[in-house]
């Protein structure tokens, strides 16, 4: 037996039933609470008061194309035992030093969606200073408070309690489809 076949083996027997295979559910549950971001937060409400539910179909629509989309990537992963990068750059196109437009595109998408996080971090520091004032004037106090979450949040993800971050997304994920249907209702 080869040690890839061991380890196939291990993996099946750890996620075998219905607690193990709820496991599983971790790691996606964390994709999709960092999925919703602060533009669908702020920008849905306002959309939907100005266009009421003539837009639901457009929501609907590309939860399920990305849904689809997410599921065949992850199968191929699978299957041909590869990262998801790995995976995108063996999709045709033209090729810089041999690797597909694809993943370059993807990568460069990714790092510009990252900048909304500054915003975040800057409006949960206003917040907090607004809430608990620091320093001497409300700028240099949000700039404390920006700090400070910087850090704390990088504390946090050192610190490796993946498993109680875990939760508490699943709670703010579950929190989120909740009111949404109650919206809806």
């Amino acid at each position: 037996m080869s040690d890839n076949d061991a380890i196939a083996e291990r993996t099946q027997r750890r996620f075998s039933g219905l607690a193990g295979l709820l496991t599983l559910i971790g790691p996606g549950i964390v994709v999709a609470g960092s999925v919703i971001g602060s533009g669908e937060v702020i920008n849905t409400p306002v959309q939907a008061a100005n266009f009421g539910f003539a837009l639901l179909w457009a929501v609907i629509l590309s939860c399920f194309i990305k849904f689809f989309l997410q599921l065949e990537i992850g199968r191929y992963c699978l299957v041909y035992r590869r990262p998801t990068i790995e995976a995108l750059s063996d999709c045709p196109g033209p090729r810089l030093r041999g690797v597909s437009w694809l993943p370059l595109a993807y990568m460069a998408a990714y790092t510009i969606s990252l900048l909304p996080a500054v915003g975040i971090v800057g409006g949960l520091a206003g917040l907090m200073q607004a809430v608990a004032p620091i320093g001497g004037d409300a700028l240099t106090g949000a700039r404390i408070w920006a700090v400070l979450i910087v850090l704390a949040t990088a504390m946090l993800l050192r610190s490796g309690i993946y498993g109680q971050l875990e939760r508490l997304v699943a709670l703010l994920v579950g929190g989120f489809c909740v009111s949404v249907f109650i919206a809806l209702a």
